[in-house]
């Protein structure tokens, strides 16, 4: 199962070096400082993908930071655009500013326009906690509040986004 992803990110990766490399170059940069570059823009966009991407309580070789370690496995990924996006609220002083808000709040609105609500970082967890703490099924009362207001295509753009409308277009993308 991995094996394709690694495949799409070694894609990912060397497609951006290439483009900020050639960038680089036709700034008027050498070669040495090119590559310098492309590997600071492709681990700034990319993420660096080793231990050292890990908070610290899981980089050791331990057991305890293993366990820790493999049950972040599928949270670096939001992890680190929770952090781009709070990187993204600082002013040009380094402190945080309300102005810088609005990369934010776009970055949101097109997760959920995209991957519905369901994919706003963090959001599943949360419903977890709090269906747990209060006994109250959050997840069924959003969705019956969707239908209410908008029927079926609405629950499901609300949910999955606006891909999943494509089962009221198509019946190749019904669900079965």
């Amino acid at each position: 199962l991995a094996y394709p992803f690694s495949k799409m990110e070694i894609f990912n990766r060397r497609s951006a070096a290439l483009a900020a490399f050639r960038v680089y170059q036709e700034q008027g940069l050498d070669y040495e400082k090119s590559v310098d570059k492309t590997r600071e823009f492709v681990n700034y966009t990319h993420y660096l993908m080793t231990k050292s991407n890990l908070p610290h309580a899981m980089r050791g070789g331990d057991l305890p930071s293993k366990l820790l370690g493999t049950a972040y496995t599928f949270r670096r990924f939001t992890h680190n655009y929770i952090l781009s996006m709070i990187y993204s609220m600082r002013g040009t002083d380094g402190k945080f500013n309300l102005r810088n808000m609005d990369v934010f709040i776009r970055s949101m609105a097109w997760i959920v326009v995209f991957g519905g609500m369901a994919s706003l970082p963090f959001l599943d967890d949360l419903l977890d906690e709090l269906e747990k703490f209060f006994g109250v099924p959050y997840r069924a009362k959003i969705r019956e509040a969707l239908v209410s207001m908008g029927g079926e295509p609405l629950e499901r753009a609300g949910i999955a986004g606006i891909p999943a409308l494509m089962a009221f277009v198509s019946p190749v993308f019904k669900p079965q």
